[in-house]
């Protein structure tokens, strides 16, 4: 720190220039001593306030060697932690989001790629189409020409027989003076009948050169005809030239919105490949529960018709399970056979949470033969009292299969409450009867009984089918489905 202290004195004019502007040694020494002794205090306070600092920080590290950390301090340094341990946390989120951010990026720029790769194709191709508009227009342009042309020959052709209808003209008009001259010489000597004879040959010879002239006149005529007929033609090639321009011009104009409607139309595939990748799944699923199903069947004996391909079961009126005719009674053999096949049915629907969580329904539909008060009838075409009698009737048959399995002499079984929440029950009347051409190959033999439904097969059409209903988009079970 440097302090100055200085004293201004006013100075006479007169004074001498060897003056000082102190007055005296002394005050010199004085300020010089202030000074000192201010800096002195200065680096006084500084060392004490260092000292202060060290013997603070001295004791600290002491207490901290010796464990004494205060408890303001644990505070702070818990609460760090549970902060530093929460950013932590809130990072690895945000990282796991870029990640699958990063996933979506990646398929998005594979998917822009590809559109990118159609976009340059619709461009190749309307470049290709605009050089071929310029090609035709090319080529409109030559015929325009050889038109053109076509038209200086038919005018040239105009005027050369303009000028032979002129001489024709001129040759009449001379016959026709030669021929006053000879009627009026005739009248009056022989000498005029003489040059008569000598007129009539010259006009014989001008008829001869008029006929040729008229047959050069008819030539040129057939001549510019055909001239004729070949402008047509060319103007006909012209104008379908210019049909094809405008079309062009047309899809030129056109190709934003074609691009558009691509872009739509490549959304639209997107989502029908979803769709059918879904139906993929949907079908490997159903087969892989089928499977198990029907493996578990085999295994414990039970004889039950299962579609392997749809999980359907199938309770028909044959040896196994019988409705009678017009009835909904569930006969011991039906019951028999439900209390062996229900539990397993939905065992291997409901026990797996990766297929349980995907069944969203549980369906006992109905079915009757097409008959009504003993006759058969046809099911595409029958009164409405002939459908909604069999329509109660196989409602009825689908709700007699739903009572028994949840009434209490049936037993219990796994998943019997998810199972009943599940349930629907529907009935289709004769809607969708069996032909005798769907007879099964382990089925009995057709008696003449089966023949009262037509071309339909009354015991087999008299049916109960128990199948499930998935959830639409199952794709996250793609792996599932591998395995």
């Amino acid at each position: 720190m440097r302090i100055t202290a200085t004293r201004r004195v006013n100075i006479p004019k007169k004074q001498d220039s060897a003056g000082s502007v102190w007055t005296s040694m002394s005050d010199l020494f004085t300020s010089l001593a202030v000074i000192f002794l201010v800096l002195f205090v200065v680096v006084a306070l500084k060392h004490n306030l260092a000292k202060v600092k060290s013997l603070d920080v001295i004791a600290k590290y002491n207490d901290f060697i010796g464990g004494k950390v205060p408890d303001a301090q644990k505070s702070k340094a818990q609460e760090s932690k549970v902060k530093l341990q929460e950013s932590l946390s809130q990072m690895h989120a945000i990282k796991q989001k870029m990640m699958e951010r990063t996933q979506e990026i990646e398929k998005f720029t594979t998917q822009i790629d590809a559109q990118r790769l159609m976009v340059e194709n619709i461009l190749r191709d309307q470049e290709i189409k605009v050089a071929a508009v310029k090609t035709m227009e090319t080529q409109v342009e030559n015929k325009n020409i050889a038109i053109r042309n076509q038209d200086k020959i038919i005018n040239d052709l105009y005027k050369k027989v303009q000028m032979m209808e002129q001489k024709i003209n001129q040759r009449d008009q001379q016959i026709s003076s030669l021929t006053s001259k000879l009627e009026r010489e005739v009248e009056n000597t022989e000498t005029a009948q003489i040059k008569s004879v000598s007129l009539k040959k010259e006009m014989n010879q001008m008829n001869g050169i008029v006929s040729e002239k008229d047959t050069k006149i008819q030539n040129l005529s057939k001549n510019i005809n055909q001239q004729e007929d070949k402008i047509s033609g060319l103007y006909a090639a012209i104008n379908q030239k210019s049909d094809t321009i405008k079309l062009s011009h047309a899809a030129n104009s056109g190709l934003k919105q074609e691009i558009s409607d691509m872009a739509s139309i490549l959304a639209g595939k997107n989502r029908e490949i979803s769709n059918l990748k879904n139906q993929t799944y949907h079908k490997k699923l159903r087969q892989k529960i089928a499977a198990k199903m029907a493996s578990r069947f085999e295994n414990l004996g039970i004889d039950v018709e299962l579609d392997k391909k749809t999980g359907k079961i199938f309770l028909r009126s044959d040896q196994n399970y019988l409705f009678a005719n017009a009835s909904s009674t569930l006969e011991r053999e039906m019951k028999s056979k439900l209390e062996k096949l229900i539990p397993i049915y939905s065992e291997e629907l409901l026990s797996d949470p990766k297929i349980s969580s995907l069944v969203t329904e549980i369906n006992i539909v109905g079915h009757a033969s097409p008959r009504f008060k003993k006759r058969s009838v046809n099911p595409f075409d029958a009164q409405s009292e002939a459908y909604q009698f069999n329509l109660n009737l196989s409602v009825n048959r689908a709700n007699a299969v739903a009572k028994y399995v949840f009434n209490p002499d049936f037993g219990k079984f796994k998943h019997k409450n998810k199972f009943r929440s599940l349930i629907a029950v529907s009935g289709m009347s004769f809607s969708k009867p069996i032909e005798n051409s769907q007879h099964r190959a382990n089925a009995p033999p057709l008696s003449e009984q089966d023949g009262l439904c037509g071309n339909y097969n009354c015991k087999e059409s008299r049916r109960v089918e128990i199948g499930f209903g998935l959830r639409e988009d199952i794709s996250d079970l793609k792996d599932f489905l591998v395995h």
